[in-house]
């Protein structure tokens, strides 16, 4: 059912990244979030929605990445 979602906004909401994930935590949830939903590990019919679903995630954690502070 959740290879379904695809729309940013439900990814979003699925990754539920906030201002105080550390670079620990955003690396956490892209493990757990590509566990569940990497191409490779789903049935042939849901393949590209779960690529979708991995690239859209990768932007999202990829942008809250860039927003943390340089130290």
């Amino acid at each position: 059912a959740h290879l379904g979602r695809i729309a940013p906004e439900q990814i979003a909401a699925e990754l539920a990244i906030c201002a105080a994930d550390t670079l620990q935590i955003l690396n956490e949830k892209r493990r757990t979030f590509a566990k569940a939903n990497h191409p490779d590990s789903v049935a042939q019919s849901f393949r590209d929605n779960a690529n979708r679903r991995m690239m859209i995630a990768n932007l999202l954690i990829d942008e809250a990445t860039r927003r943390l502070p340089r130290s």
